[in-house]
């Protein structure tokens, strides 16, 4: 093959927006959360994640390519601190094109920053294909499309 005529892989890199940074990027990541919010069935739009980001209550990641700064991805989390004293990372929305590039890494970082401000674990509704992101850990389990990890029962 011709040296000029190899596929040039994009470097995709994944950020925790700081909410004074999120309305520089809101068109494009609105664009998004706007196809995953209709999978919600009312229970989430896009104007809620908006006044949620800027209260500071939930979280907004993106996943874009670093040549082009084009946003590809994005997901909204927020910590969910339970009557028990449990505390959850709750993945409110993952979205975007190309997860198969981005979403293990992401997921791994995920993981670090739920550690990191001392969560119990991960949880998250979705729809059942999302079981394929998770399935390879033994810890996760599937109860209809709710999906959690304690990290207390990791291997």
């Amino acid at each position: 093959m011709n040296e000029l005529a190899k596929e040039i892989k994009p470097v995709i890199d994944i950020s925790l927006i700081p909410p004074e940074n999120m309305e520089s990027i809101w068109d494009d990541v609105s664009k998004i959360l706007k196809r995953a919010t209709k999978r919600s069935y009312g229970r989430m739009s896009v104007v809620d994640i908006h006044n949620n980001l800027i209260d500071e209550t939930s979280q907004l990641w993106i996943v874009f390519n670093t040549e082009t700064l084009k946003v590809i991805g994005c997901t909204i989390t927020h910590f969910q601190e339970y009557p028990t004293g449990l505390k959850m990372l709750n993945i409110n929305i993952l979205a975007g094109k190309s997860m198969e590039k981005w979403a293990k890494e992401g997921l791994e970082l995920l993981y670090s920053w739920a550690k990191d401000n001392h969560c119990d674990g991960i949880e998250f509704i979705s729809r059942p294909g999302f079981w394929h992101w998770v399935k390879h850990r033994k810890s996760w389990k599937k109860t209809n499309v709710f999906y959690e990890v304690k990290f207390s029962e990791e291997e």
